[in-house]
C-alpha cells in the first residue's frame, strides 16, 4: 500500500512538472508597442529616439509595486527608484533592441535622456535616445532596428505605419520600411550636390 502511494505520488509530481513545463514554457508577460524616430542632422545619422508604450496590466501592477505610500500613483522619489531599477535592468539586455548598421550588429552601450512617463490612467511609457554618429556617404547605408528578447518574457511590435524621420534635409532617404510589425529599416546616403 505504501509503495503504491509513493509510486502514485512520484507519477503525479512527474506528470505535473512535465505537463506544466510543456504548457507554461516561455511566453510573454509584458506587451510593448514601440515607436522610433530616426534622427539626421548635418549629414549624419545621429541616432534613434525610442518610445515604449506598455500594456495596461504591466503598467498598473508596476505602479502598485513601486507605490510605497500606496496613494495610487508614483511620487517623485518612487518614480526615481523605478527609473533606476528599470534602467539597470534593460541596459543589461542591450535595451532589448537589436541595431544593425550595414548588417553589422551594434552593441548599445548606453542611451541618453532616459525618461519614464506615467499617463493619467497609469499607463507607462519609456522614452530614450540611442546615440549614433554615422556620417552619410556616397554609398547607401542601411540601418535596421528591432525589439529582441531572448527570454520571451516581453513581446513587442509597433503600431507605426510609416518610418518616422526627423531630418534637416542633409541626407537623402532612399527607403524606409516597417517589416512584420516590428522591424524598422531605413536606407540613406549623402545628399547629391
Amino acid at each position: 500500500m505504501k509503495k503504491d502511494y509513493f509510486i502514485l505520488k512520484f507519477l503525479f509530481i512527474f506528470l505535473f512538472y512535465f505537463l506544466t513545463d510543456a504548457f507554461c514554457y516561455s511566453h510573454p508577460h509584458v506587451f510593448i508597442d514601440y515607436h522610433t524616430v530616426f534622427v539626421f542632422k548635418e549629414g549624419k545619422f545621429v541616432g534613434i529616439n525610442v518610445e515604449w508604450y506598455f500594456d495596461e496590466f504591466f503598467s498598473i501592477s508596476t505602479v502598485e509595486c513601486f507605490d510605497m505610500n500606496m496613494n495610487g500613483k508614483l511620487d517623485s522619489d518612487e518614480l526615481e527608484d523605478f527609473k533606476t531599477t528599470t534602467y539597470e535592468g534593460i541596459r543589461d539586455f542591450n535595451f532589448f533592441l537589436k541595431l544593425t548598421i550595414d548588417r553589422k550588429t551594434i552593441h548599445i552601450k548606453d542611451v541618453e535622456n532616459f525618461k519614464i512617463k506615467i499617463l493619467k490612467n497609469n499607463l507607462i511609457i519609456y522614452d530614450f535616445f540611442i546615440p549614433c554618429n554615422i556620417v552619410a556617404a556616397e554609398i547607401p547605408i542601411e540601418i535596421q532596428i528591432y525589439f529582441e528578447d531572448d527570454t520571451y518574457f516581453v513581446a513587442a511590435s509597433t503600431s507605426q505605419k510609416n518610418i518616422a524621420i526627423k531630418d534637416d534635409n542633409s541626407v537623402e532617404i532612399i527607403n524606409g520600411i516597417i517589416e512584420d510589425e516590428y522591424i524598422q529599416k531605413i536606407i540613406f546616403k549623402k545628399t547629391s550636390e
